[in-house]
């Protein structure tokens, strides 16, 4: 049993015997003792054997040990006697030093804490508390703790302060976010920075979105400034972990220790100034969540164990093959959450983040579990941080196909393990998206087919191309259908120079030479403008990139 572990019931009978009104530290103008006369008398009680450290570097640090009362009553007040009996340790002289009880507890062991917050003028004194310890037989035997003796008045610019509603609005308006995760609260206290002492308000901020970040705002009640801004987000560090995929294999994950021993599936061994994190959605429509948690090395969630993996891949494969740093190249966090809403049948990218159903175990599996599913999703973050391709007609059917080709790639180079020296390899088979986990219970099938469009209801050619109306019911012009023409070219373009040539020239193309509203007609000038880049105006690929185009019916203007 852990001796320190707190008696509740201890607790709860000793505490009821105390007066939790503010308690006047009077006299400490005039101590009884002086410093000299302290120290011998600890020295005689403990016989040399007493531990006295005072640091006045930042208020006074207090750690002392050792016999230092006679046996008294363990309450506040037998406290505060005791402050006010050895007050010249601690060089406090203004009368406005007050104490309020906070807790006192009593242990395993039969010893009693109490520990009080220093007030000034009737407020609390931020982070400044000392907490003495009584053995059983009520004898202090410890003083810890911080007090500040600096403080002889309080800074105001003006004598009227700001609301603690107007105080939040200021600290809100210093952060971006999106949406708030908690509840947002306002303490006042009084706050040293090492030359003058400020009222504030302490506010704290808690959101996913952009990034994840927790913080508290310390604003001056009497201008609005912001006095100081701490982050509450506490970590140990990266460790490597383990964990069963969606479709069974093992993979590793790059996990964060907790200092409380959790580990959070949040990657911070990128080079990114961002992380990548993995969230679970709750079963709720919703797309805020909570970061996951495994209470060990060793993952158990499938589909988070995949979704963490399958980002990781990602951001690898854009990072190792063409330097870009997360979707944005600018070192973004890459946030996913799975378990979207119940039994939810789809995955979507919303601007911000990757988001995953659960499927409903007999038209799709967790949605998170096909490395080309995730990458395709991602994708969409790199075109909309770089050509940015308007989601309708001909634009939305290349963002959808550029999503496609690169989500193919992305899972190739992943499967023959081109990261570590494989052999990136072209195989017909590889060209489908979502064959693992459409219709889980059914083989040999998937949601599209790049090297046979037709196959899932596709054109594979612009003589086939269907002119919808740009409305939701009519799929915004057939983003999701026509892009099967550009599909089957891409698939024709890497079968010709392989998937290294072929992903060089794509994304060499959609960040260079497409834009918002870049057609199939534009949209082959800009691929064979990209292979000319990089091959030559003469090169063998810009040939293959031409005649993929062209056998499919995409033809210049």
């Amino acid at each position: 049993m852990n001796k320190k572990l707190i008696s509740i019931l201890a607790t709860v009978a000793l505490a009821a015997t105390f007066t939790f009104q503010p308690v006047s530290a009077q006299g400490l103008e005039k101590p009884t003792k002086n410093k000299a006369d302290i120290l011998k008398e600890f020295k005689n009680l403990n016989k040399g054997k007493e531990k006295v450290h005072i640091d006045n570097k930042d208020g006074m640090k207090l750690f002392i040990s050792g016999i230092l009362s006679e046996t008294v009553s363990p309450s506040s007040s037998s406290v505060i006697d005791f402050l006010n009996e050895n007050m010249s340790l601690f060089n406090m002289k203004n009368i406005k030093n007050n104490f309020s009880l906070i807790t006192a507890e009593q242990d395993d062991l039969g010893f009693t804490h109490i520990k009080l917050q220093q007030t000034f003028d009737g407020k609390k004194v931020y982070g400044k508390t000392i907490t003495a310890h009584f053995d059983k037989n009520g004898v202090i035997t410890g003083l810890t703790g911080t007090l500040e003796n600096r403080i002889s008045s309080v800074t105001k610019k003006n004598n009227k302060p700001l609301t603690a509603d107007k105080a939040i609005e200021i600290a809100k308006a210093s952060k971006t976010f999106t949406e708030l995760t908690e509840e947002v609260r306002a303490e006042n206290y009084i706050y040293f920075d090492d030359k003058n002492a400020y009222e504030v308000y302490k506010i704290n901020l808690a959101y996913d979105l952009p990034e994840m970040e927790s913080w508290e705002i310390f604003v001056d009640a009497y201008s609005g400034d912001i006095i100081k801004t701490e982050s509450l987000i506490r970590e140990a560090g990266p460790v490597t972990g383990t964990g069963i995929a969606v479709n069974g294999t093992t993979r590793e994950l790059n996990l964060y220790q907790n200092k409380t021993n959790s580990y959070q599936l949040k990657d911070t061994t990128k080079p990114m100034t961002g992380t990548i994190n993995t969230y679970t959605a709750n079963y709720r429509t919703t797309t805020t969540g909570t970061l996951m948690t495994s209470s060990s090395t060793t993952v158990s969630d499938k589909a988070a164990v995949s979704a963490h993996s399958y980002a990781e891949v990602v951001y690898d494969f854009y990072k190792d093959l063409f330097n870009r740093n997360s979707l944005d190249n600018r070192g973004m966090s890459l946030t996913s959450v799975v378990h979207y809403g119940s039994r939810y049948n789809n995955a979507f990218w919303n601007g911000y983040k990757m988001v995953y159903g659960d499927g409903d175990g007999s038209y799709f599996a967790p949605l998170s579990g096909d490395l080309d599913v995730v990458a395709h999703e991602m994708t969409h973050g790199v075109t909309s941080n770089s050509a940015d391709l308007a989601y309708e007609n001909q634009s939305g059917a290349l963002n959808e196909s550029m999503s496609d080709v690169l989500g193919v790639l992305v899972q190739t180079y992943d499967k023959y393990n081109v990261a570590n020296g494989g052999q990136w390899t072209f195989n017909s088979s590889d060209w489908v998206v979502g064959d693992e986990i459409y219709t889980p219970k059914v083989s040999g099938d998937a949601l599209r087919s790049l090297a046979n469009p037709t196959l899932y209801d596709q054109p594979a050619h612009m003589n086939n191309y269907q002119n919808l109306p740009n409305t939701e019911s009519g799929d915004w012009g057939g983003v999701h259908i026509n892009s099967g023409i550009p599909n089957k070219a891409a698939y024709l373009v890497a079968q010709n120079i392989g998937c290294e040539k072929t992903a060089d020239i794509y994304y060499r193309a959609l960040t260079v030479y497409f834009n918002s509203t870049t057609n199939f007609s534009q949209a082959r000038l800009g691929l064979i403008q990209a292979a000319t880049d990089l091959y030559g105006a003469n090169s063998t690929e810009v040939q293959a990139v031409s005649n993929a185009l062209t056998s499919v019916g995409i033809l210049g203007n």
